[in-house]
């Protein structure tokens, strides 16, 4: 939801991003340009004029900023985050804090066999991951900036990576 809570996004994961007025119940998929994906999308957020969302329905997994034009009808901009991060399996959703994203690294969406959970020997960690989301002014994100933000949330994740286990 945006910050003026008139604009509700949502994901579907076939066609992407949905822009919903909240008032009119009125909706339109945002349009992106040739060759960028917005769909697979798990976790969609509202972020500074964009939105962030959580590929797992993609190849490679991803996390993806997309940056939208005035009336936040279409993609003006867009940046692969992370994608194919080590500590994955399947990642899901999260949540926003500041300037970053915090979500599900590894959720152990597929830990059964047929209707069971597997035992708690055969289970790993539950990861959760915070990813430093780039500020830049007027949308713009070059090349450097963006290697510079891989590398920091490369380290931060190694070092200070939250890891909860499962009881």
């Amino acid at each position: 939801i945006t910050p003026h809570g008139k604009t509700l996004f949502g994901a579907s994961h076939v066609d992407g991003a949905v822009k919903i007025d909240i008032a009119t119940k009125a909706h339109k998929t945002v349009a992106v340009p040739e060759g960028v994906a917005v769909a697979g999308i798990v976790g969609l957020y509202f972020h500074e004029g964009s939105l962030v969302g959580i590929q797992n329905g993609t190849n490679p997994k991803r996390v993806i900023r997309a940056w939208l034009d005035p009336k936040m009808e279409r993609v003006t901009k867009y940046a692969v985050l992370d994608e194919d991060h080590p500590m994955w399996d399947i990642p899901l959703t999260g949540t926003i804090v500041g300037d970053d994203l915090y979500y599900v690294g590894r959720s152990q969406l597929r830990a059964f066999d047929g209707p069971k959970i597997w035992p708690p020997e055969k289970l790993q960690d539950t990861i959760i991951l915070k990813l430093p989301l780039v500020r830049a002014s007027n949308g713009a994100t070059g090349r450097e900036e963006l290697l510079a933000v891989y590398v920091a949330m490369r380290a931060f994740d190694l070092q200070h990576g939250v890891v909860i286990r499962q009881r």
